[in-house]
């Protein structure tokens, strides 16, 4: 069973994603900011997948996930960014997917793909 964290502060993406992954066999855990997803990799250590929006209230999704990558703790964990502008780029060079959040809205057959690819 696949373990991931999601970092997504839209209730309405953060439930899209965690029932699509929870209905595909994964163990999923929600945090609505990155202090929370903090908490959860210190509590639960380090989990199979982290899907987190660029855009948060407490800082870079970007930063995070680079600063899990660099943390010999993390740096395993595979790693999604929901980018709502153009850090794909630079989400792709810190080793991150990157997914423009409003596509997965829009287009169901996009997060199936998403989903089957991280379950």
């Amino acid at each position: 069973m696949k373990r991931v964290l999601l970092v997504v502060p839209s209730p309405e993406v953060s439930r899209l994603l965690h029932d699509r992954l929870h209905s595909k066999g994964c163990s999923v855990v929600t945090a609505p900011n990155l202090s929370g997803a903090r908490l959860h990799i210190e509590s639960l250590g380090p989990l199979d997948w982290v899907i987190c929006s660029e855009v948060q209230e407490d800082g870079s999704g970007l930063a995070f996930l680079t600063d899990l990558r660099a943390s010999e703790t993390t740096a395993g964990m595979k790693r999604m960014l929901l980018s709502p502008d153009d850090a794909a780029s630079d989400s792709l060079r810190s080793g991150a997917w990157a997914i423009r959040a409003e596509f997965m809205i829009e287009s169901p057959d996009f997060i199936s793909s998403t989903v089957s690819y991280i379950t």
